[in-house]
């Protein structure tokens, strides 16, 4: 039975390696001297630069920025609300025509400008927590380029500890954009129907022989980590059911923790030594 479990567990492991591994990457900017002469999606690593504790436009902005600014704020005492700004001069084939960017987690609320035009953002910025509105799901904006584009991505962050753009937005020709992200959805909806699969296989097992505890164990791993599939990434749960910052953080986080300690129970279930009984 456990050699059984084990291939289980090792298949799994297998699909989601190999949906995954099979991917193409866009390529990265800071691995590059500029944006490439064709047709590619990138994404925008930096440089960036930061107006700490400033929400305004370019010309507006005071001060020097910080110069090569992280993308994700970590440190102690990170600012609060700010401004991210990049300027890229375009490739003879990004100019006059239609690009998009899509950005991702970015903590916690942001508004979005290219070449100084409003495109939206997520939630509501704002310079203090009272004023402020979280709201965290990927979004894609197209727009028309011209020779140079300036992107300003003005944030705050007063509902969670890390802020600021955490993971690298992606830039490229519109539909390539567009169909990086159905694919994204698509590996996603793939490893979600696989883990749900093995998470109801193994309830059958249990149902069937109600000691083989090895087996409900290992079902509630893999409907814990299906549960946070749906928090992340792609957040694809806000398709279908609209959820408050909140609700939404917590429910990503908790089922990441709780998944740790089930698998530890499965293998002790699994392989039971001396002393891992209280598991």
């Amino acid at each position: 039975m456990w050699k059984s479990r084990l291939r289980s567990f090792y298949i799994l492991s297998a699909l989601i390696a190999g949906l995954f591994i099979s991917c193409s990457r866009p390529g990265d900017i800071a691995n590059q001297s500029g944006l490439p002469g064709t047709a590619q999606l990138m994404q925008l690593t930096g440089p960036w630069a930061l107006y700490e504790n400033q929400l305004c436009a370019k010309v507006e902005c005071t001060g020097d920025p910080r110069e090569n600014a992280p993308l994700l704020l970590t440190e102690v005492n990170p600012p609060r609300y700010g401004t991210y700004v990049m300027h890229l001069e375009l490739p003879d084939d990004w100019k006059n025509r239609s690009l998009a960017l899509q950005l991702y987690d970015v903590g916690t609320a942001y508004s979005l400008y290219v070449d100084g035009v409003d495109l939206g953002g997520k939630g509501q910025e704002a310079t203090e927590s009272g004023a402020e509105i979280p709201d965290s799901i990927p979004a894609i904006y197209q727009f028309w380029s011209g020779e140079t584009l300036t992107i300003e991505v003005r944030f705050s962050n007063f509902s969670h500890p890390r802020g600021g753009l955490r993971k690298a937005p992606l830039l490229g020709p519109a539909s390539m954009v567009l169909n990086f992200r159905e694919r994204s959805i698509l590996r996603n909806v793939l490893s979600l129907g696989v883990i749900l699969g093995m998470a109801f296989y193994h309830f059958g097992l249990f149902l069937n022989r109600r000691s083989d505890r090895a087996s409900l164990l290992f079902g509630l791993v893999c409907l814990s980590w299906s549960i946070r599939m749906l928090f992340t990434d792609e957040v694809m749960v806000r398709t279908i059911w609209p959820l408050g910052y909140g609700l939404q953080t917590s429910i990503e986080y908790i089922s990441f923790i709780l998944a740790g300690p089930l698998f530890v129970a499965f293998l002790s279930a699994t392989f039971p030594v001396k002393g891992s009984q209280w598991l």
